[in-house]
Protein backbone atom coordinates (compact mmCIF):
# COMPACT_ATOMS: atom_id res chain seq x y z
CA UNK A 1 0.00 0.00 0.00
CA UNK A 2 1.49 3.29 -1.07
CA UNK A 3 0.72 6.46 1.35
CA UNK A 4 0.09 8.80 -0.90
CA UNK A 5 -2.96 6.73 -1.63
CA UNK A 6 -4.14 6.54 1.44
CA UNK A 7 -3.96 10.69 1.49
CA UNK A 8 -7.28 12.38 1.41
CA UNK A 9 -8.48 12.41 -2.03
CA UNK A 10 -7.71 16.32 -3.99
CA UNK A 11 -9.46 17.56 -7.10
CA UNK A 12 -6.19 17.68 -9.34
CA UNK A 13 -4.88 14.07 -8.38
CA UNK A 14 -5.94 12.18 -11.64
CA UNK A 15 -3.35 15.14 -13.67
CA UNK A 16 -0.58 14.63 -11.40
CA UNK A 17 2.05 12.38 -12.73
CA UNK A 18 4.30 11.90 -9.82
CA UNK A 19 1.97 8.96 -8.84
CA UNK A 20 3.49 6.85 -11.82
CA UNK A 21 7.35 8.90 -12.05
CA UNK A 22 8.28 9.97 -8.71
CA UNK A 23 9.83 13.50 -8.58
CA UNK A 24 13.42 13.27 -7.88
CA UNK A 25 13.29 16.42 -5.28
CA UNK A 26 17.14 17.29 -5.56
CA UNK A 27 16.24 19.21 -8.27
CA UNK A 28 13.03 20.38 -7.13
CA UNK A 29 11.99 24.38 -6.78
CA UNK A 30 8.64 25.64 -5.56
CA UNK A 31 7.75 28.55 -7.18
CA UNK A 32 4.33 29.31 -6.08
CA UNK A 33 1.37 28.07 -3.69
CA UNK A 34 -2.03 28.20 -4.25
CA UNK A 35 -5.35 27.17 -1.98
CA UNK A 36 -7.46 24.77 -3.04
CA UNK A 37 -11.09 26.08 -1.66
CA UNK A 38 -12.72 22.71 -1.95
CA UNK A 39 -14.42 21.28 0.95
CA UNK A 40 -11.33 22.22 2.99
CA UNK A 41 -8.66 24.89 2.62
CA UNK A 42 -5.32 22.88 1.54
CA UNK A 43 -2.65 23.98 -0.10
CA UNK A 44 -0.71 22.92 -3.43
CA UNK A 45 2.47 23.36 -4.72
CA UNK A 46 3.96 24.77 -7.65
CA UNK A 47 7.21 22.50 -8.41
CA UNK A 48 9.03 22.64 -11.18
CA UNK A 49 11.98 19.76 -11.25
CA UNK A 50 13.71 17.26 -14.07
CA UNK A 51 12.31 14.55 -14.52
CA UNK A 52 14.08 11.06 -15.06
CA UNK A 53 14.18 11.59 -18.74
CA UNK A 54 16.10 14.67 -18.35
CA UNK A 55 12.62 17.04 -19.13
CA UNK A 56 12.19 20.43 -17.76
CA UNK A 57 8.41 19.60 -16.11
CA UNK A 58 6.60 21.58 -13.82
CA UNK A 59 3.15 21.03 -12.39
CA UNK A 60 0.42 21.63 -9.17
CA UNK A 61 1.24 19.17 -6.47
CA UNK A 62 -0.76 18.36 -3.27
CA UNK A 63 1.26 20.15 -0.18
CA UNK A 64 1.43 16.87 1.75
CA UNK A 65 2.95 14.78 -1.46
CA UNK A 66 6.16 17.59 -1.05
CA UNK A 67 6.22 16.98 2.72
CA UNK A 68 6.67 13.45 2.11
CA UNK A 69 9.08 13.99 -0.74
CA UNK A 70 11.18 16.76 0.63
CA UNK A 71 10.14 18.40 3.51
CA UNK A 72 13.22 20.50 4.26
CA UNK A 73 12.15 21.42 0.49
CA UNK A 74 8.56 22.66 1.91
CA UNK A 75 9.67 24.20 5.13
CA UNK A 76 12.38 26.67 3.42
CA UNK A 77 9.90 27.77 1.22
CA UNK A 78 7.04 28.30 3.54
CA UNK A 79 9.98 30.43 5.31
CA UNK A 80 10.79 32.34 2.55
CA UNK A 81 7.50 33.41 1.92
CA UNK A 82 6.44 34.66 5.26
CA UNK A 83 5.07 31.41 6.93
CA UNK A 84 2.02 29.00 6.35
CA UNK A 85 -1.25 30.56 6.41
CA UNK A 86 -4.51 28.87 7.78
CA UNK A 87 -3.11 27.14 10.14
CA UNK A 88 -6.12 26.65 12.42
CA UNK A 89 -7.04 23.26 10.71
CA UNK A 90 -4.40 20.51 10.20
CA UNK A 91 -5.10 17.32 8.01
CA UNK A 92 -3.35 13.82 9.60
CA UNK A 93 -0.57 13.13 6.85
CA UNK A 94 1.53 10.16 8.55
CA UNK A 95 1.27 8.06 11.64
CA UNK A 96 5.05 8.33 12.82
CA UNK A 97 5.20 6.17 16.08
CA UNK A 98 2.84 4.66 18.90
CA UNK A 99 3.59 4.02 22.50
CA UNK A 100 1.20 2.31 25.45
CA UNK A 101 -0.75 4.91 27.46
CA UNK A 102 0.19 4.10 31.36
CA UNK A 103 -3.86 3.19 31.72
CA UNK A 104 -4.12 0.94 28.65
CA UNK A 105 -4.98 2.05 25.04
CA UNK A 106 -2.23 3.24 22.46
CA UNK A 107 -1.20 6.83 22.06
CA UNK A 108 0.04 7.81 18.25
CA UNK A 109 2.66 10.47 17.30
CA UNK A 110 1.03 11.86 14.07
CA UNK A 111 3.02 14.31 11.58
CA UNK A 112 0.22 16.77 10.17
CA UNK A 113 0.45 18.43 6.77
CA UNK A 114 2.38 22.05 6.30
CA UNK A 115 3.88 20.87 9.88
CA UNK A 116 7.18 20.21 11.06
CA UNK A 117 5.99 19.14 14.35
CA UNK A 118 4.07 16.04 15.33
CA UNK A 119 1.14 15.65 18.43
CA UNK A 120 0.66 13.07 20.34
CA UNK A 121 -3.55 11.83 19.73
CA UNK A 122 -5.09 9.13 20.95
CA UNK A 123 -5.79 5.69 18.68
CA UNK A 124 -9.15 6.04 18.86
CA UNK A 125 -9.56 9.72 17.87
CA UNK A 126 -7.04 9.37 14.97
CA UNK A 127 -9.36 6.44 13.96
CA UNK A 128 -12.11 8.53 13.69
CA UNK A 129 -10.20 11.54 11.76
CA UNK A 130 -8.59 9.05 9.66
CA UNK A 131 -8.23 5.30 9.69
CA UNK A 132 -6.35 5.29 6.13
CA UNK A 133 -3.51 6.51 7.65
CA UNK A 134 -3.91 4.41 11.18
CA UNK A 135 -4.06 1.21 9.30
CA UNK A 136 -1.55 2.13 6.76
CA UNK A 137 1.00 2.46 9.66
CA UNK A 138 -0.15 -0.57 11.10
CA UNK A 139 0.23 -2.30 8.25
CA UNK A 140 4.20 -1.00 7.70
CA UNK A 141 4.72 -1.61 11.07
CA UNK A 142 2.96 -4.91 11.57
CA UNK A 143 0.66 -3.82 14.37
CA UNK A 144 -3.06 -4.98 14.60
CA UNK A 145 -3.95 -4.38 17.42
CA UNK A 146 -7.29 -2.68 18.19
CA UNK A 147 -7.29 -0.39 20.66
CA UNK A 148 -10.23 1.50 19.44
CA UNK A 149 -11.95 0.58 23.29
CA UNK A 150 -9.66 2.63 24.87
CA UNK A 151 -10.04 6.03 26.78
CA UNK A 152 -8.38 8.98 27.45
CA UNK A 153 -8.71 10.31 31.07
CA UNK A 154 -7.80 13.98 29.42
CA UNK A 155 -8.23 15.48 26.58
CA UNK A 156 -5.49 17.65 25.77
CA UNK A 157 -5.32 18.70 21.94
CA UNK A 158 -2.63 20.70 19.86
CA UNK A 159 -4.28 21.01 16.33
CA UNK A 160 -7.68 20.59 15.31
CA UNK A 161 -8.02 18.11 13.21
CA UNK A 162 -10.12 17.97 9.82
CA UNK A 163 -11.38 14.51 8.72
CA UNK A 164 -10.81 14.85 5.32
Amino acid sequence: MNILRVLQPWPSLSSIQSRVDPIDYSSAVIKEHRLMRTRYIRYEMHVFYVSSTGTRVDHWEPEGFVQLGAPELLFKYWDGVGGRKNDEYWFPLQVVANKPKHNGGEILEVLWEGSSETSEEPYKRMMDISTEIVRYYEDQNNTNADFSHARSLHRRRQRTAVNG
